[in-house]
């Protein structure tokens, strides 16, 4: 399974910048079909440094990457105390 290294992540925000640790995994369905394609996503963080209420804008193949990103997403940690708006996030997954 690819990992971080060979995902192209495109940040939107300099908020991204202060997760500690967080990944996004290539779906293992989408590497066996061999698929390549995008997630626009944009969320939210709140006051303890979780993500809350991801919403994919834009993605292709439309659904292929979505809820695994959106699972991942909903794993990451932030820095405490620097609650953050509509952070925007673009993963590319490339073969």
């Amino acid at each position: 399974m690819k990992t971080l290294s060979q995902i192209l992540l495109l940040l939107f925000s300099i908020y991204a910048e202060n997760a500690v640790a967080n990944e996004i995994h290539y779906p293992e369905r989408a590497f066996k079909l061999n698929q390549s394609g995008y997630v626009r996503v944009v969320y939210d963080i709140d006051e303890n440094g979780k993500v809350m209420d991801a919403r994919i804008i834009e993605s292709s193949p439309k659904f292929l990457f979505d809820d695994s990103v959106k699972e991942q997403l909903y794993k990451w940690k932030f820095d405490k105390g620097n609650p953050k708006k509509d952070v925007h996030l673009t993963v590319k997954f490339e073969k």
